[in-house]
This record gives structure tokens, sequence and C-alpha cells, in this order.
């Protein structure tokens, strides 16, 4: 939920390096899994599941909240400020220059117009992919771990080092995709995440799962920065 926010959030915000930029914001969700990972599992050893969601609740409620509340904000315009920080920005004045930049090839004032346009459905349905595979990574990776007879400290680790890469894989997909043809990029990591899938079955733990780990550590987040500028240029 909160990429979705942030990317578009970040979208209004920045154009010339917009993958770039949201690549950069999904590297949270990667720091977060982590630093949050291996130190959920140190809590359930040691203090019990119900401790365990406290402290995390207490942190999203204590470090989270107040930064999106107080300090993010909609548009450039809040600030005086056009995307990509440009400073002539002019309230109440039209700037038509800006406005054909902004604009997309499918622009519309309706956000339900847009799925009466092919592209729409063709990124909700890789991104259902997406999202499934990513989801049922997210729960039952270190479990699968578990049952391949890994500890825990040893799954959550894995899972650490997993995280790690993805803030590389964020960066280098955003970074390279304000380069390049941003839809091949996306086809690619796809490639890459299936082919992760079939190495986790098929090499047996711990190996497979190393990996596993390195294939989707660079394949996971890559995708939200590529979807959210390609949506965010199409429409």
């Amino acid at each position: 939920m909160s990429l979705t926010n942030t990317g578009s959030l970040l979208s209004k915000w920045f154009m010339s390096k917009r993958a770039t930029v949201v690549g950069f914001n999904a590297t949270g969700l990667a720091a977060g899994g982590l630093i949050l990972v291996p130190f959920g599992m140190y809590l359930l050893q040691t203090a019990g599941w119900r401790i365990t969601w406290a402290v995390l609740g207490l942190l999203v409620l204590l470090l989270a909240l107040p930064l999106g509340w107080l300090i993010l904000k909609d548009n450039p315009e809040d600030i005086g400020l056009n995307p990509d920080g440009d400073l002539s920005y002019q309230p109440n004045q039209p700037n038509p220059s800006l406005r054909e930049k902004i604009v997309g090839p499918l622009d519309t004032n309706k956000w339900m117009a847009s799925f009466r346009s092919l592209p729409m459905w063709q990124m909700t349905g890789s991104y259902v992919v997406c999202g499934a595979t990513t989801g049922v990574l997210s729960v039952h990776f270190v479990p699968y771990a578990l049952g391949q007879g890994i500890s825990p400290d040893l799954a959550a680790l894995i899972f650490g080092f997993m995280m790690f890469l993805n803030i590389l894989g964020s960066l280098g997909a955003g970074w390279i995709s304000d380069k390049y043809n941003r839809k091949t990029i996306l086809g690619l990591v796809y490639l890459v995440r299936g082919i992760g899938y079939m190495l986790l079955l098929t090499v047996p733990a711990p190996l497979g799962l190393w990996i596993f780990a390195a294939v989707a550590g660079v394949s996971w987040i890559a995708t939200a920065p590529l979807t959210t500028a390609l949506t965010a240029d199409v429409y």
C-alpha cells in the first residue's frame, strides 16, 4: 500500500529522473526488510509474538506516521515549486509549457477512463502476478526455509541478504530505465524473477536458498520504480 502511494506522490514531484527517484524511495522497503526481519526474529525468540507486534506497531506510530504526516506534501506547488525543483512556479498563473510536459499520451481527467485503454490492463495484469509472487515470498520464505532444515537465525539472515540486494536492484532498475526503454527493462526483471523461483525448487538448501535470495533480491522491488514510472509516463 505504501509503495503505491509514495510512487504516485513522487511521480508528481519528478519527471526527468522519475524512475531513479521512485527506485530510491523503494529502497526504504528493502532496508526495512534488511533491518526489521532479523530484528523481528530476535524479538520473537526472546519476547514472544505479542511483544514483537507491539514493538513493530510502536515503530510505525512513533517514526513513520509523524514523518509522513508532518513533512510530506502532495504537490510541489504546495511549497512554490514545479516538478524537478524548478523555481519558476507562479501561483494562480497558467504554465502551458509545464502542462504539456506533465500530460501523458493517454492522460484523462477521470481516473476510471484509464481502464478503457489497453496499457492499464497490461500493466495491471503483470503487476497482479508481481504482487502475488512477492506477497507469497514475504509470508512463506522463512517458514519454507525452516521446513528445509534451516535454523530461524539463518533463515532471517538469508532474507535480510535478499532485502539488501533489493536496495541495489531497485536503485539500478530506476537508474537504467531513465536511460533506456522502461518496458524492456521491466520484462527482463520479470524474467529474472521467474528463473529465481525455478532455482528455489530445484537447487537443494541451503545453497538453493542463497542462490534464490541473490536472484530474487535484484528483481523483487525493482519492479516498483519501473511500473510506477511507466504508468506515470503513459497517463
